[in-house]
């Protein structure tokens, strides 16, 4: 009974996306690890920043 509801709410395009080709793959991982290690290079620096002026003590007031 699941299995057919799950049948019956796929679209033809999205059987189609269920098979993709080794050439696909390699592509998708390359991309996904380039665009990670991007993330990192670019986000790390900021992140380290914002710690430190988080972590900052408040100047005393007066």
């Amino acid at each position: 009974m699941m299995d057919q509801l799950f049948i019956d709410l796929m679209s033809p395009a999205d059987s189609r996306d269920c098979h993709l080709s080794m050439a696909e793959v390699a592509k998708d991982l390359t991309a996904g690890t380039i665009g990670g290690a991007a993330q990192l290079i670019i986000g790390h620096p900021f992140d380290t920043i914002k710690v430190k002026l988080q972590s900052q003590p408040t100047p005393p007031a007066g």
